[in-house]
């Protein structure tokens, strides 16, 4: 264990950091943010962390972000797992990247020098203007990985400086944060204040605010530490007036007392009252003139060494760092031995096949070092330093990391580097590299095609990062195309960012012009171009006259290409809107072959047909989005991922789990998060806030709505969503009269836009609603027996089942029940459990005040079943209040049988009945093992058995 009782006034922290690692041993995990200055002692602490792990017996994967490896695909994520993976057997390589693992091997290749090779054969190429490839693969993988490499034993991951980290490594940490409770592995990572932060902020914010996360600042040391570090280093006890002076120039910063003690030893400075003003002149840049100083007392080769692996980065290969240095082999290791004796350096032999390698101290010792070169030497040294590496066969991103350095037009060949950089950033899902990459190589001399390739590229990338980025590469590209075909697809890719970005009418104004200079109007891409226009239309919140819309595209010839069946889903989605059934059949046909899903640039029409299906309660939807949701993290991006998990959580949501459905919200709010998208995220926040309201958590529904459009009204497009579910907390809060006007205004705007579907937008109902609490009787019976007939024409069962049972609600006395038996009967054969719920809860009220209180009971008691069945204990309140009037016992049910199994639980255990293990379950369905041992154990428990053996017979 580390020397603790060195680390002055940090007692506390040490506790902090025993306990989190402790916390392994009960096989869950936690992150812990290490927040602090420069100098004031994280890495130390990180150190400390890593030496009660390891006595403790837990493995440790440690890694530091830095300054020049920011830009390099997962970088972080490979320091941690290489070392692992290096020193591991080829048996043991095979285990933990088997499986789902399997798809993080590319980050983890055998050989260690690069060549084209380690590219996905199937990545999408600069020059055809596909999107970046997905990196939830990446993701998923390396979860796997770690869960393989902790069966062994717990594992802790340690990351220094996360704040130079890249950032598909941040999201890795993203993604791995709310598994970790489940399995056994904890984050511990320092950064730097918000102040500090590098241009990743966004992620690091998310990575230090989520609840997962507990937050350690370390505050500066004070006098009487100060004191006791200046004795310890100088052997001397300091004036009381000297160690102030000392902590007022050093601020309490553990690095810079100690490298002021050793400037004091140095020039000899004893700590009496008379040295005081040599403490001032010293102490302000004491790190770097001590390297200044350090430096200038080496021999030349120890100093060009120094230099040389300065400019390479931290952890530079001691073979490369000589070469670059000038120095023959033996120079170099005698060399590296004189640098050692300075402290400002280390050699690690560990980790590493070919050479040592070179560690400074500190990254400020590195930067200084570097700062310290001449400007012309340090560009000429980044100029050799990429010369050399691609000579070597370094991997293309460490080559660019140095282009990255110097001036354009220095190297010849510098745009083809930047431009294979940019692929192989591309073929491992991270887009922020791939733009960086891309605008360096948009700074050399390109010919009018690679330019026009670059700047397609640049569009795809930011096309997940910034859509107004995108958009503004994609018109460049178009303005310097002369060629039609092409500059057509530029000018789709271009209207696709608009949308997606809320710009619909000039993405309308776009894709109108290219189809008029189509020479051919039933070509693949006029047909895609007209697909676009429709859907903008039809969600831009000005649609115009859908009907007309609609009769426009059913004109044109059907076909099974891509084009036809994203004709198919903007048909289906107009007739959604319209409230017409035939739109069922058509979103069917735009599914099939999963031709949509394939290419994240069309995949938000997936989503539209999605929704279709969920909204007509289709038998196959469910099915279908599991498929989604596994599709996404076998091959996709942000943009296929959100959606499948909102629309597979609506589902759920729809069919009565809303505890089941809020998961899978979350996890596609986790991605919306880091979308460029707006569109998705107001869908998934206003059905992740009505999975909250009908659970009684209005409060956090109101996070989630704000969270969903902040700032915003929310009336145009799917924006409505949120709107609606506004007007839903207000009358579920008890406020009728806000919510009335709130519902009110929805349907404004949802009339404006054409949209009379109320399994899409029952604004009627909820209208209806907040009359009968305002005792409005006529205006409520108007709004709700519209609804009914528009649910009777859409004619899918959840959504006339609620427009039934708000009739009965608000009806004369003489008619409720007619209408609420009506509901019932409807909602029993369909798979809408909450819903009919709700309607036998009404029933019995309105039974129970009739007096018919055995009828009541009945109905009360199977509300009561189906509320417990739903996990919606708010719910079933109610109804256990309202059985209790109606003269019976307050109901207490242990669910039993197979018909009490949640999806989740029914689909576990159908895996389980087939022989597949718990892991074998949890790699199927991407959740973690001990989430499949959990749902296990509710199915043993519901249907009464005691193992898997029994399953087959129960599930029959």
């Amino acid at each position: 264990m580390a020397n603790a009782k060195n680390l002055l006034e940090r007692t506390p922290q040490i506790e902090v950091l025993t306990t989190h690692v402790k916390r392994l041993t009960t096989g869950a995990g936690a992150a812990l943010a290490v927040e602090g200055m420069p100098g004031i002692g994280k890495s130390r602490l990180l150190s400390e962390a890593s030496s009660i792990a390891r006595a403790m017996g837990i493995q440790v994967l440690s890694a530091r972000g830095t300054e020049l490896e920011r830009e390099f695909a997962y970088g972080l994520v490979r320091q941690l797992f290489e070392t692992h993976l290096v020193s591991a057997t080829p048996e043991q390589h095979d285990k933990f990247l088997s499986g789902p693992a399997a798809q993080a091997r590319e980050l983890f290749p055998l050989g260690t020098q690069w060549n084209s090779s380690h590219l996905d054969p199937g990545s999408p190429s600069p020059s055809n203007g596909a999107e970046v490839r997905g990196d939830f693969p990446l993701l998923n993988g390396l979860f796997w990985l770690l869960v393989n490499v902790c069966q062994d034993s717990p594992v802790l991951l340690v990351a220094d400086d996360l704040h130079w980290a890249d950032e598909p490594s941040l999201r890795f940490f993203l993604y791995l944060l709310p598994r970790l409770a489940d399995i056994p592995v904890s984050i511990i990572f320092s950064l730097r204040p918000e102040g500090e932060k590098a241009a990743a902020a966004k992620l690091l914010t998310l990575l230090s605010s989520d609840s997962a996360c507990h937050v350690m600042r370390l505050l500066p040391l004070g006098v009487e530490s100060t004191r006791q570090l200046i004795h310890e280093f100088l052997g001397v006890e300091p004036d009381d007036s000297f160690a102030e002076a000392c902590h007022k120039a050093t601020g309490g910063n553990p690095l810079w007392i100690r490298e002021l003690s050793d400037a004091f030893a140095t020039e000899k400075v004893s700590p009496t009252i008379g040295n005081l003003s040599k403490v001032e002149s010293i102490g302000p840049q004491a790190v770097r003139k001590r390297v200044k100083l350090r430096l200038a007392q080496l021999e030349p080769a120890s100093a060009a060494l120094a230099q040389a692996a300065a400019v390479l980065g931290d952890g530079a290969e001691l073979n490369k760092a000589a070469a670059l240095a000038g120095l023959a082999a033996a120079e170099g290791s005698a060399a590296a031995s004189d640098l050692t004796r300075t402290s400002m350096v280390s050699i690690d032999v560990a980790g590493s096949e070919h050479s040592p390698r070179v560690r400074f101290v500190h990254p400020l010792v590195r930067s200084a070092i570097e700062e310290a070169l001449e400007s012309t030497d340090r560009l000429a040294m980044h100029e050799r330093a990429a010369i050399l590496l691609d000579e070597a066969g370094a991997e293309p991103e460490r080559v660019a990391a140095h282009l990255l350095k110097i001036p354009p037009a220095t190297i010849n060949t510098a745009h083809i580097t930047l431009r294979t950089a940019a692929e192989f950033a591309m073929s491992r899902g991270s887009p922020e590299a791939t733009r960086t990459y891309l605008l360096r190589c948009l700074e050399e001399p390109l010919s009018r095609t690679d330019r026009i390739d670059v700047l397609t590229l640049l569009g795809a990338a930011s096309h997940l990062l910034e859509l107004s980025d995108a958009a503004g590469y994609l018109r460049k590209a178009v303005d310097l195309s002369e060629h039609e075909e092409e500059r057509h697809h530029l000018a789709a890719m271009l209207a696709v960012s608009l949308h997606l970005q809320g710009e619909s009418e000039e993405a309308l104004r776009i894709i109108s012009d290219a189809i008029s200079d189509l020479d051919s109007p039933t070509s693949e891409l006029s047909l895609e171009l007209e697909s676009f226009a429709a859907m903008s239309r039809i969600t831009s919140g000005n649609p115009g006259d859908i009907a007309e819309c609609v009769s426009r595209l059913q004109d044109l010839p059907e076909t099974d290409s891509r084009s036809g069946k994203m004709i198919d889903c903007a048909i289906a989605f107009g007739q959604f809107y319209m409230s017409d059934p035939e739109a069922v059949p058509h979103a069917m046909r735009c599914l099939s072959e999963d031709v949509l899903l394939s290419e994240p640039a069309v995949a938000h029409l997936a989503a539209a047909a999605w929704h279709v299906l969920v909204a007509a309660d289709h038998p196959q939807a469910p099915a279908m989005l599991d498929a989604a949701v596994g599709k996404a993290h076998r091959f996709g991006s942000i943009t296929t991922l959100a959606p499948a998990y909102c629309f597979r959580g609506l589902s759920l949501l729809w069919r009565g789990f809303p505890q089941e459905a809020e998961r899978d919200m979350r996890e596609a709010a986790r991605a919306d998060e880091l979308s460029a998208h707006s569109l998705g995220r107001a869908a998934t926040g206003a059905y992740l806030a009505e999975a909250l309201i009908e659970q009684g958590n209005f409060r956090e529904a109101e996070k989630v709505l704000e969270w969903a459009i902040p700032n915003g009204t929310g009336i145009r497009g799917m924006e409505i969503l949120v709107s609606a579910g506004r007007a839903r907390l207000l009358r579920e809060s008890g406020s009728y009269g806000e919510a009335l006007t709130q519902s009110l205004t929805v349907g404004a705007s949802a009339d404006a836009q054409c949209c009379r579907n109320p399994a899409l937008l029952p604004w009627r109902s909820d209208t209806a609603l907040c009359l009968h609490a305002l005792s409005r009787a006529g205006e409520a019976i108007e709004y709700a027996t519209e609804e009914v007939e528009l649910a009777r024409v859409w004619g899918a069962p959840r959504a006339l089942g609620r427009a039934l049972r708000v009739m009965g609600v608000v009806s004369p006395r003489s008619q409720r029940l007619h209408f609420l038996e009506e509901a019932v009967a409807i909602l029993r054969e369909s798979s809408a459990q909450l819903e009919l719920a709700k309607a036998l809860l009404d029933q019995g009220s309105i039974l129970r005040s009739e007096g018919y209180r055995k009828d009541a009971r009945n109905s009360l008691q199977d509300a009561c079943t189906l509320f417990e069945r739903c996990g919606v204990s708010f719910w079933g309140d109610r109804a256990n209040t309202e059985l209790v009037a109606a003269g019976a016992r307050r109901r207490r049910i242990a669910m039993k049988g197979l018909e009490s199994l949640t999806p989740s639980e029914r689909r576990v255990a159908e895996f389980a009945a087939k022989g597949y293990s718990n892991r074998e379950i949890a790699q199927r369905i991407f959740v973690t093992p001990k989430t499949v041992e959990v749902h296990l154990s509710n199915a043993y428990r519901k249907l009464g058995v005691a193992s898997r053996r029994d399953l087959p017979e129960e599930l029959r």
